[in-house]
């Protein structure tokens, strides 16, 4: 048993990490020519006035969905990793798997959401392709599915 909790403490921190590197990272499409946008804004430094500057990456509908439903994601999966830890080390024995679970879970759905809103149509260019973060969202989502999912069965073990 104890081994099925390291290993879900290590699934949901690697979820967890996975998912603020894809919600902060630079590489959500990429350009033609090398280039890369991010959700938030588009900079590049400029050698000629030792200064940056800085665009916004558009304002489409699902872009707005995105930029609100990963950050969602990120909370909803570090408050469930906190109800995990918390559980742990005091709290009442097995009550706070369900809803740690549920939280993961409903992690897990914006995480899907908002990665799948921005493959619909998420305010990027036409030509280029998707960037690692983008892969990063999915893989963030399927372990948080998974791991809520596990969260679940350890309730109905305990």
């Amino acid at each position: 048993m104890s081994f099925l909790l390291f290993a879900l403490t290590g699934l949901h921190g690697l979820g967890l990490l996975l998912l603020f590197i894809a919600t902060l990272g630079k590489a959500w499409w990429v350009l033609p020519d090398g280039g890369t946008l991010n959700l938030w804004y588009d900079c590049e430094y400029l050698n000629s006035t030792h200064g940056w500057a800085c665009t916004s990456t558009g304002d489409s509908p699902c872009l707005r969905a995105t930029r609100g439903l990963l950050p969602t994601a990120l909370l909803l999966s570090a408050a469930s990793f906190g109800l995990f830890l918390w559980q742990l080390r005091g709290g009442p024995r097995g009550s706070f798997f369900t809803p740690a679970g549920g939280t993961q879970l409903l992690a897990a759905l914006a995480a899907l959401l908002g990665a799948g809103l921005y493959a619909a149509r998420g305010g990027r260019p036409l030509a280029g392709a998707f960037g690692y973060c983008f892969g990063l969202a999915w893989a963030a989502a399927a372990l948080a599915l998974g791991s809520g999912c596990a969260y679940l069965r350890l309730r109905k073990g305990a």
